[in-house]
C-alpha cells in the first residue's frame, strides 16, 4: 500500500497523459539541436537520465534497444542527459562506450528548464509522446522493457 500510495505521488508529479508535451530545443551530442517539433507525427520516447543514475543505467541498453527495433515504425527517441553541462559529454562518451553502446546518436543534454517544464524531479522519468505532441504514457525509476515495448506497440498503433 505505502509503495503504491508513492507510486501515486510521484505520478502526480509528472505531466499527465492528455497533457500537451511543452516545447523544448536541447543541444545534441552530435552538435545541432533536437526540439519536439522535429517528431510531429511520430511517437517520441523521451527519457530524462544521467550516467551517475544506477536505475537509468539499467533500462537504457533496453531503450536504446527498443529505439532501434522501432524507428522504422515511427518511434523517434531522445536521451535527455541531466549530468552537470561542462562535464556530461565525457560522461556520455563513457557511459556509451561501457553501458550503451549506441546512445550517444540519441543523446540531448536537457537544460534545467526543460527538466523543470517536463517536472523531471526523479531519475530516470520517461515520457511517451504521441504523434501529435500529447503525453501518452509517463514512467518514473527503472521500467522494465516488456512494458515499454507493450506501449510503445499500442502508441505506435494509433493514428
Amino acid at each position: 500500500m505505502v509503495a503504491q500510495l508513492r507510486a501515486e505521488s510521484k505520478r502526480s508529479e509528472t505531466l499527465q497523459p492528455g497533457e500537451s508535451a511543452p516545447a523544448f530545443s536541447m543541444p545534441t551530442q552530435r552538435g545541432g539541436a533536437v526540439s519536439l517539433e522535429q517528431f510531429r507525427g511520430k511517437v517520441l520516447m523521451l527519457d530524462f537520465w544521467a550516467t551517475w543514475c544506477p536505475p537509468c543505467a539499467e533500462e537504457m541498453p533496453s531503450l536504446v534497444k527498443l529505439a532501434q527495433e522501432y524507428e522504422g515504425r515511427g518511434l523517434g527517441f531522445v536521451a535527455a542527459n541531466r549530468d552537470e553541462p561542462l562535464s556530461a559529454p565525457a560522461a556520455v562518451g563513457v557511459f556509451d562506450a561501457r553501458r550503451a553502446p549506441g546512445i550517444s546518436a540519441y543523446v540531448a543534454f536537457a537544460s534545467d528548464d526543460v527538466a523543470t517544464r517536463y517536472r523531471a524531479a526523479v531519475l530516470p522519468t520517461l515520457y511517451l509522446i504521441d504523434r501529435v505532441g500529447k503525453v501518452e504514457s509517463v514512467f518514473t525509476g527503472f521500467t522494465s522493457e516488456e512494458l515499454l515495448r507493450e506501449r510503445i506497440e499500442a502508441a505506435l498503433a494509433r493514428d
